[in-house]
């Protein structure tokens, strides 16, 4: 019978610890998202948090230090998904981007951040009942210009290749885009007014079109 090695014992428990790490730190960010969306900035604090995750309040500073940066990380994680990747990363940007058909392009690409928004789209309350100066002020506000910038090198993209509609600029294209296609959006249309996803999808990505030569 073949003895394991030392080596490969230590490895093992390495990996070991190490996805258990990675599954505290899920746990935590769950809780968090529970307790900051239904509690508040404030009142989601790191002991209720810990409690919530089932782990000791000190892991949570151990591996977030901050109620801020947890919030930060979850922000992130909310932009990143599952998938762990920036968005213009992700297959779906990619196919978007390499799409030759217009709308095509738009759906798949919509498709794609849309599901950016739903996800991030109950962390804004918490943003905004954060007192001013507060550490994470600054994280919403990073996030939205992050957002603005990504937009508008997708649809320059699609405007160097199909043309603006006669009367309409880039400005007026990337607004539309924001607005409709972002955390407002799914507030305003889904969860405020109940509209299906496909329903507010398939709205922006007309109001879009139609701003296309």
């Amino acid at each position: 019978m073949k003895v394991p090695s030392k080596v490969s014992s230590m490895a093992d428990v390495k990996l070991s610890r190490k996805e258990k790490a990675a599954a505290t730190r899920r746990r935590i960010l769950a809780a968090a998202h529970d307790l900051f969306t239904s509690a508040g900035y404030q009142g989601a604090t790191m002991v209720a948090i810990a409690d919530a995750a089932d782990v000791a309040v000190q892991t949570v500073y151990f591996t977030f230090h901050t109620k801020a940066e947890l919030l930060g990380e979850l922000f992130e994680s909310s932009v990143f998904g599952a998938a762990g990747v920036p968005p213009p990363d992700q297959d779906w940007f990619r196919a978007a981007s390499e799409s030759v058909d217009l709308d095509e392009a738009l759906l798949t690409w919509a498709r794609g951040v849309a599901e950016i928004a739903a996800r991030v789209s109950p962390l804004r309350p918490v943003f905004d009942g954060v007192g001013p100066g507060e550490d994470v002020t600054a994280l919403w506000e990073r996030g939205e210009r992050l957002r603005e910038e990504g937009y508008a090198a997708f649809l320059d993209q699609l405007v160097d290749r199909h043309g603006l509609a006669p009367g309409v600029d880039r400005g007026e294209l990337l607004d539309v885009a924001l607005v409709l296609l972002g955390p407002v959006g799914h507030r305003g249309f889904v969860e405020d007014r109940h509209w299906s996803t496909d329903a507010w999808i398939e709205f922006s990505v007309a109001s879009l079109r139609r701003r296309f030569a």
